[in-house]
């Protein structure tokens, strides 16, 4: 799965997007929230929702792996520990991983952002669409 997150500060609205390939097939996802909790931290919330939303769907899936490929590198670096959880959506999103691993491996793959990676831009469109952007 490609991933994203975007946010409009003038809705102040946080958007999250992505791409899933199952089977051959392409599923998109799209969606947002003006939830404060969220909003307070821009784009960087929409990005570890749209993260969460394909661990989720693999999860509830019966799907035992999954790469995400993103362009942010608080994706992985939260998950793996690598970077301290500061701040409860941190926190919310390690919290969640640390009871998915062990049902779903999850491979991170980091990928440049805004360099024509044309599944990563459908990632930025779709999660500037759930921002309402």
């Amino acid at each position: 799965a490609y991933i994203d997150g975007s946010y409009d500060k003038y809705n102040q609205s946080v958007g999250s997007g992505g791409i899933m390939f199952l089977n051959g097939n392409k599923e998109t996802f799209s969606f947002g929230t003006k939830d404060e909790k969220y909003t307070e931290f821009w784009n960087v919330s929409g990005e570890l929702l749209a993260a969460m939303h394909v661990m989720e769907y693999a999860l509830t899936h019966g799907i035992s792996k999954c790469s995400l490929y993103y362009d942010y590198m608080g994706i992985e670096m939260w998950a793996t520990k690598r970077w301290k959880r500061n701040n409860a959506l941190t926190q919310q999103y390690a919290a969640f991983y640390d009871s998915i691993k062990n049902r779903v491996r999850v491979h991170f793959h980091k990928v440049a952002a805004h360099t024509g990676d044309t599944y990563n831009e459908m990632a930025d469109a779709l999660a500037k669409q759930g921002a309402g952007i």
